[in-house]
């Protein structure tokens, strides 16, 4: 979707451009100066096998790079970019009703406190070791995060139609007609070294083209009275 839209490429260009070089830099800099000496610390402090004790230090080294993009690098550059791509996308491919819908609910509050994104980032930060747990671990991960990370991509969706109850917000997430897997694949493109931060972008256009289709699925009542 985004290549045959040549003036969405456009936009994403540059910053797809500096995402990757500072992704490949943090990459680089935490083997050469941070990978030997963990992996050494590993070995003086502990009786673990010696070539177990480089491939853990490799799955932190991993982990690190994956905590500096995910938290620092992805924010830093794209900005509000997955929000306005999210938006543009799905007002293109929303159905009419919806459109109607979005046209006649009132903008949210600027004070308003984004509940929602602080539990959001409070579960990221309290499930994020585990995936320095080789395997095992990264797959508790994403089936963890899977509708979490839903619930991330479908933030402009609720923003542009009024639903800011955090229970609502999820009750529609968690529908069975939502497929969590969806948002494990999601994860996993995202945590892709190097070329996570491309996926994070094309993640924002999946969900939008997405939620797009499942929407008359989906019960809107009342959604826009319950502000919490």
């Amino acid at each position: 979707y985004m290549l045959l839209h040549s003036d969405i490429s456009k936009m994403v260009a540059f910053r797809i451009k500096v995402s990757t070089f500072l992704t490949v830099l943090t990459i680089l800099g935490l083997i050469i100066f941070a990978y030997p000496y963990q992996a050494l610390w590993l070995i003086d402090a502990t009786a673990i096998n010696f070539y177990l004790c480089w491939l853990i230090a490799f799955a932190g080294i991993c982990f690190e790079g994956f905590f500096i993009v995910v938290l620092f690098i992805v924010p830093l550059v794209y900005g509000n970019i997955q929000l306005q791509l999210f938006r543009r996308v799905y007002l293109e491919n929303a159905s009419d009703a919806a459109k109607i819908r979005v046209e006649n609910t009132p903008n949210r509050q600027c004070f308003l406190v984004d509940k929602a994104g602080l539990l959001r980032l409070m579960f990221f930060l309290s499930t994020v070791w585990l995936n320095v747990i080789p395997f095992l671990g990264q797959y508790a991960y994403l089936k963890l995060n899977e509708k979490f990370y839903l619930w991330e991509l479908f933030s402009e969706y609720f923003e542009l139609h009024g639903v800011f109850s955090i229970r609502k917000q999820f009750e529609i997430v968690q529908a069975q007609h939502i497929e969590g897997d969806f948002g494990a694949s999601a994860i996993f493109l995202k945590s892709l070294p190097v070329v996570g931060p491309v996926f994070a972008l094309s993640n924002a256009v999946g969900a939008a083209l997405y939620i797009a289709e499942v929407e008359p699925c989906i019960d809107m009542d009342d959604k826009t009275k319950d502000i919490v």
